[in-house]
């Protein structure tokens, strides 16, 4: 993603202790809402075990990717965590912050902003650095990325597709690019090479 800043904000070994800690000891009961289709479930039940360690029972509730976007997106439903897979439209981080996180986007159909993340001073922030172009954009959203994550975290990223195509040694012309994956209408076929 251009602009993408590397930074340590949580450690990715996890930390048990501390996580126990900010739980407060509590035994609560969470709700959580997922796709039907895998990796979703599968993703589900590692959530139910992770948070299982720290005193939380999940209750598991699956729909079809229709129905959990048009019930994550209704004011008062009951869910606490929203597990969903998500990807990218175009390369520019106005894709993930602004849509994901500007409150304007909230009940907008479309709109990934299912948590209702809506702050005043973020809001103004991703609308200033969705105005800017050039490398002074990218700037101000690597520092909103990591502001966002580290003092606000409305949303949990935890993992990234891996796309594996396997291709015969005759097919050349391999375009892949990081968003749609292989362009398919570049491949082609090599000329047999005829040794004496």
């Amino acid at each position: 993603m251009p602009g993408f800043r590397d930074v340590s904000i949580y450690p990715l070994e996890g930390d048990l202790a501390k996580a126990r800690q900010l739980a407060g000891g509590v035994r609560r009961k969470i709700v959580l809402y997922t796709c039907t289709f895998s990796p979703c479930p599968q993703w589900a039940q590692v959530v139910k075990a992770n948070l299982a360690a720290i005193g939380m029972t999940v209750e598991i509730r699956q729909w079809s990717l229709e129905d959990l976007f048009a019930k994550q997106s209704k004011p008062g439903e009951p869910w606490d965590i929203g597990l969903i897979t998500w990807s990218l439209d175009y390369p520019d981080p106005s894709d993930v912050l602004n849509y994901m996180f500007e409150g304007r986007f909230i009940g907008q159909s479309q709109a990934a902003n299912m948590e209702r993340f809506n702050d005043p001073i973020y809001n103004r922030r991703l609308q200033a650095a969705a105005s800017l172009s050039g490398s002074q954009r990218y700037r101000d959203y690597a520092r909103l990325d990591a502001d966002i994550a580290r003092d606000a975290a409305p949303v949990v990223e935890f993992a990234n597709e891996n796309r594996i195509d396997f291709f015969s040694a005759r097919m050349g012309c391999q375009l892949y690019n990081p968003i749609y994956g292989m362009d398919l209408a570049a491949l082609c076929i090599r000329p047999v090479s005829h040794s004496p």
